[in-house]
């Protein structure tokens, strides 16, 4: 009986924390890499879609997208991409917003379209995260996995 006590209270607490550190609310909508029809790929245009739905009003907020992919992060040279405009949430009772997001980038070393949707596509790895930054922490994250063709 005292086992089970315990064992109750030591699932009990451990449920109380993990929902206690994750507070990380869900603002990334939807977002996608698009590229030019073809081979070689010569530049990657990031799209995202934020919501401040579930964002305190007027928060201020940046977008980064990180390359954790090794063959990305040579192809431009760089690991993360930094939306230089900065965005601020709605204010208390404002209808919600939608901010659409692109970020362009040249590649210093081209890649090859299948290889590229490889990379992209793969579930089990995250080659691509976009990032929602707050004032003073990461508001959202969502990796991307969705790759486009420029119509």
């Amino acid at each position: 009986m005292k086992n089970l006590r315990l064992l109750c209270l030591i699932t009990t607490l451990a449920l109380l924390l993990s929902a206690c550190g994750n507070n990380e609310i869900k603002s990334v909508q939807k977002s996608y890499i698009e590229i030019d029809k073809g081979e070689k790929v010569e530049e990657l245009v990031f799209h995202a879609i934020i919501s401040d739905k579930s964002m305190e009003p007027e928060t201020p907020f940046t977008v980064r997208f990180y390359l954790s992919d090794p063959t990305l992060r040579k192809a431009l040279g760089i690991d993360m991409l930094f939306v230089e405009k900065e965005y601020k949430s709605g204010s208390k009772g404002d209808k919600h917003q939608t901010y659409e997001i692109t970020y362009q980038a040249k590649l210093k070393k081209s890649l090859d379209a299948k290889n590229l949707e490889k990379i992209i596509g793969n579930k089990e790895e995250v080659a691509v995260e976009v990032e929602v930054i707050g004032p003073d922490q990461v508001l959202s994250t969502k990796p991307i996995h969705e790759l486009r063709m420029k119509e």
